[in-house]
């Protein structure tokens, strides 16, 4: 389906940088800062027992979704997404610079 992309991109690979996925620490991070600035309190309560207990990130999905802060914290996740792909990419664009 996305062949001819594909085949761009192998021909110019030095023109892109390579984002990976956020490391583990750095989501539980993004869990952490959203519960903090909760201001539902037993909300906020239920979700930091669930980040100092085993399993997090299956723990912490479920009261979310089942709460009247759904819609939120799918936009704070992606804002704080953005922020680190904007590091990356400042941080990757740094290096190429670096290489000229």
């Amino acid at each position: 389906m996305f062949k001819s992309e594909l085949e761009k991109v192998k021909e110019h690979t030095e023109d892109f940088i390579k984002i990976e996925p956020p490391e583990s620490f750095e989501s539980f991070k993004i869990m952490e800062l959203f519960t903090a600035q909760m201001p539902e309190i037993e909300l906020k309560f239920l979700l930091k027992k669930v980040l100092e207990n085993k399993k997090p990130f299956e723990r912490f999905k479920h009261p979310i979704e089942t709460s009247s802060f759904r819609e939120a914290w799918f936009e704070f996740q992606q804002n704080e997404l953005e922020k680190i792909v904007a590091k990356k990419l400042e941080h990757g664009i740094k290096i190429k610079l670096n290489r000229i």
